[in-house]
């Protein structure tokens, strides 16, 4: 009789140990299959990421006019009163992508110098559809120049005269859940014509032929750390 139980309880524990160790074995599987659905939702989040984050297409912007109220020129200053019409569009290219503009800042430079203090221009959103269109004046006051840069400005104000018009700034892109902030600066190249605008106060207006104004602008963005 005590044989035969200690054969059935020889039989349970190895029985049990077995149990045990197939668990174990099925613990083990779905622990691992966890982990590696894990890893591949990491990585694909990170894909999907850096594309819409990292890589995103930048919003376009062109000069539509610019005009010149004053402009007095020295050897050694330049004072300008300046009105710039530009304008902001979505790119097809961005057609997940909302951009939200918290902070830009428009100025003039000549021959890489800036030649006028910046101006604000309020914070705004850009939707797929949308086509933002800003008249700011920007304007310096005795800005010091070169003697050098003072003599190149007074000979292509008999011609035409190139200026850039930049901006600068940040900006927020959204695409889907994934929002992201980057730096944005903008230069665009315009052409002045000084002379006689039929006895009105403008001494100088941009030619729009034949350049092109919207031809002219370069943008570039940047993710913000």
């Amino acid at each position: 009789m005590s044989t035969v139980d200690l054969e059935d309880g020889c039989g349970h524990d190895k029985r049990l140990n077995l149990y045990r160790a197939w668990r174990r074995g099925i613990c083990l599987h779905v622990n691992k299959f966890i982990t590696v659905l894990l890893c591949l939702a990491g990585v694909t989040f990170m894909v999907f990421y850096f594309m819409f984050a990292c890589s995103i297409p930048s919003p376009c912007f062109a000069v539509l006019d610019v005009k010149f109220y004053a402009f007095n020129l020295s050897f050694t200053s330049l004072t300008s009163n300046i009105q710039i019409t530009i304008s902001s569009r979505h790119d097809m290219k961005a057609a997940y992508h909302n951009f939200h503009f918290d902070q830009l800042d428009i100025y003039a430079s000549y021959r890489n110098q800036q030649i006028t203090l910046p101006t604000m221009i309020p914070p705004t959103n850009l939707g797929q559809h949308d086509v933002n269109v800003w008249s700011p004046f920007v304007n310096g006051t005795e800005v010091p120049l070169t003697p050098d840069l003072a003599a190149s400005l007074a000979q292509d104000k008999i011609a035409t005269m190139p200026i850039n018009v930049e901006v600068t700034g940040r900006v927020r892109s959204k695409a889907g859940y994934v929002t992201s902030r980057h730096w944005l600066k903008v230069n665009c190249r315009a052409y002045i014509m000084f002379g006689n605008y039929n006895g009105s106060n403008v001494v100088g207006s941009a030619v729009k032929n034949p350049f092109d104004l919207e031809k002219g602008c370069r943008t570039d963005v940047g993710l913000l750390e």
